[in-house]
């Protein structure tokens, strides 16, 4: 008939696998509500103003390039990616779905800069 009484009792595990939870779940929620306002327009844009053209994205990174830069574009399935003199490596990319995708191209072709359409690959 005496008191049971656990001296060796430690609540740290279960407050860690707590706090690691609430962590893990805010991080998947942000991530998610960044997904969701990514089409919005503006979180992703191309403003071409003249010879220059401003890339920005997710609102807060812009890098700024000119239209007497770009080499060659490339299209892709789903829009262009657009190649720059000394680099590589692909400058941006210009979606097949914005609103002024045909007046991108038009652009380029005044320009006189190549655009290179890949062949569709043929199923055997």
């Amino acid at each position: 008939m005496g008191w049971n009484i656990d001296i060796c009792t430690n609540k740290k595990p279960e407050l860690f696998k707590n706090t690691f939870f609430i962590v893990l779940s805010v991080i998947w929620l942000g991530l998610m509500f960044f997904a969701m306002i990514a089409p919005v327009k503006g979180v992703w844009d191309i403003c071409v103003d003249g010879d220059n053209i401003a890339v920005i994205k997710a609102f807060l990174f812009k890098r700024h390039w000119k239209i007497s830069d770009i080499s060659y574009c490339k299209m892709k399935r789903g829009g262009m990616n657009v190649y720059v003199n000394g680099r590589k490596k692909k400058a941006f990319f210009v979606d097949g779905m914005t609103d002024h995708f045909d007046n991108f191209i038009k652009r380029m072709e005044k320009e006189g800069k190549e655009i290179i359409f890949s062949e569709p690959k043929e199923k055997n």
